[in-house]
């Protein structure tokens, strides 16, 4: 569970016109984008350092956050009157669809409560599975020995080359949901 202080009031999921905003940097918090008419006045919305496609907002009353990724805008937190102006903003410059409640997003399950918010990729990892071969496999506490060390033999190298790199990418994106696969992850990338 991921908490955000407060309650969380709601986690929105919208759709913007990808005719309208073609890359998701477009989008500006201090100023007008030279390829969009969006502008999020600074005063109100901090751009994070750590991921350019965040923007914050904290206030004493309220605590809400943009996540925009391509055409789609995750907003989150405890205000449903910071929601409303949010899309009448977005609304006000782009096509914008209202998806509900944040219910999948790449890939990830999402679950909100009065507790906070759950990420999950059970799907993803069902999928992951299948594809692979093992659905069938029985689990082990551990996926590998952690002593264990990889040594170049003499058999013959890995025929398809593309394959093993899709499923280590694919393991590396489920590492998200699931920590204790990073090692033996890592190991085999």
């Amino acid at each position: 569970m991921i908490g955000l202080g407060d309650q969380i009031e709601g986690l929105y999921r919208l759709a913007l016109d990808s005719f309208n905003l073609p890359l998701c940097n477009n989008f500006s918090v201090n100023h007008v984008s030279t390829n969009t008419n969006l502008t999020i006045p600074s005063s109100a919305f901090c751009q994070s350092t750590s991921d350019h496609s965040l923007f914050i907002k904290n206030t004493n009353t309220s605590f809400t956050v943009l996540l925009v990724y391509v055409d789609d805008v995750i907003i989150a937190g405890n205000s449903m009157l910071e929601f409303q102006h949010i899309k009448s903003i977005l609304h006000s410059s782009f096509k914008i669809k209202d998806l509900g409640q944040l219910k999948h997003f790449l890939s990830l399950e999402v679950a909100c409560s009065s507790q906070g918010i759950s990420l999950c990729q059970r799907k993803y990892c069902i999928d992951l599975l299948t594809d692979s071969g093992y659905l069938a496999s029985k689990p082990i506490s551990t996926p590998s020995e952690p002593s264990c060390k990889l040594h170049q033999d003499s058999s013959a190298p890995y025929v398809d080359v593309p394959s093993y790199r899709r499923s280590i990418g694919r393991l590396i994106y489920l590492t998200n949901t699931r920590p204790y696969i990073t090692f033996s992850t890592q190991q085999l990338s």
